[in-house]
């Protein structure tokens, strides 16, 4: 991966037993973003969605500031350049400010240059999401977000699942990026690999003798399948195309890719993209 070219979501704020508060079942959205036409394409597509209800929408910086404060919404999603105060500055007021305010931010913007990324994660942003992307993968990451948020727990076991439900959540919208479905086995037989990859040090060996048979044992499959449902994935992501894809894999965007070298790539990516700690020694 280039620098300064990041290019997906990640997961910034550990707070996952923070709850944001709710009117009823419906969270609330101020969108921020001074692209009026994609502004309303956002909108009507939210206006779909019954668990979410969109309060306002900002175009520049100081009245996004101005609406937060008036509305102190359960969401906020977020461009970065805009005219008056920029999203960094924004995401700054918030956090440090209005401290017993806790919404949900959420960047979306065509701006990813790692040194904005690394501040927005100092910040205590929830999800950084680049443009262009389509609605159904942000309707996906705002129902995700919501959901882990949402759980709350002060033991430590329950705190670990917590936040391996919030990574969990951020490989699938990485995998979404990627041209995977989430309703297809070859996709969570990727999502299940890549949470036991790193912690089985990544080996070949580990893959056949150990991996794929976890995999096949949770869904009911041979340790074979696995296999072929990970390289059915490959396939789909290389047919696709995706902005991802090029980015991660551009040394072989129509070559052969092993499943072991997929997962390798695919595990440093998420590496560098955020941080897990869910894993327990031994496990």
């Amino acid at each position: 991966m280039g620098s300064g070219n990041i290019g997906s979501y990640i997961t910034c704020r550990n707070k996952v037993a923070c709850k944001p508060q709710r009117d009823g079942n419906v969270y609330t959205i101020l969108v921020c973003d001074d692209n009026v036409g994609w502004t309303e394409v956002l909108c009507l597509r939210l206006e779909k969605e019954p668990q979410f209800r969109v309060v306002a929408q900002a175009y520049d910086g100081r009245e996004s500031i101005d609406l937060i404060e008036k509305f102190r919404p359960d969401i906020i999603i977020l461009d970065i350049v805009m005219p008056e105060y920029d999203g960094v500055y924004i995401v700054s007021h918030v956090r440090k400010t209005m401290i017993e305010y806790t919404p949900i931010i959420y960047i979306l913007s065509g701006l990813g240059v790692d040194p904005v990324i690394k501040e927005l994660s100092e910040l205590g942003v929830d999800f950084f999401g680049r443009k262009p992307v389509p609605m159904d993968v942000v309707m996906h990451t705002l129902t995700t977000l919501v959901k882990h948020r949402g759980t709350a727990s002060s033991a430590d076991g329950g705190d670990k699942v917590a936040k391996k439900q919030e990574f969990s959540g951020v490989i699938w919208n990485i995998l979404l990026h990627l041209g995977m479905s989430p309703h297809l086995t070859s996709s969570k037989c990727v999502l299940e690999a890549l949470f036991l990859y790193p912690r089985d040090c990544g080996s070949l060996t580990a893959l056949s003798k150990s991996i794929y048979p976890r995999i096949g044992e949770k869904y009911s499959i041979s340790a074979s399948s696995v296999e072929r449902n990970i390289r059915h994935a490959i396939t789909i992501m290389q047919k696709k195309k995706t902005g991802l894809c090029t980015e991660i894999f551009s040394y072989s965007i129509t070559g052969h890719i092993s499943n072991g070298e997929f997962l390798s790539v695919l595990s440093e990516y998420i590496g560098k993209v955020t941080k897990p700690d869910f894993s327990e020694k031994g496990a």
